[in-house]
């Protein structure tokens, strides 16, 4: 779990839907690692939608910039 849930903030999200956090997901499990972050099975929260999230270590991407 992040240490600072409140840093997290939505870059895409569907028309409609004024934010999104990581709040609104349950994570079911992890479907794939990289060397940037990990690829998550997640659960919009109240409904039975799926999708994927990726997560990316910001550290790696600046260094690797």
């Amino acid at each position: 779990m992040p240490k600072n849930p409140g840093a997290h903030r939505a870059t895409f999200a569907k028309k409609g839907d004024t934010t999104v956090t990581l709040q609104d997901f349950q994570i079911k499990k992890v479907i794939g690692r990289g060397s940037f972050g990990k690829v998550f099975l997640v659960q919009k929260a109240g409904t039975k939608e799926v999708y994927a999230m990726k997560s990316l270590r910001k550290d790696v991407i600046l260094e690797y910039d």
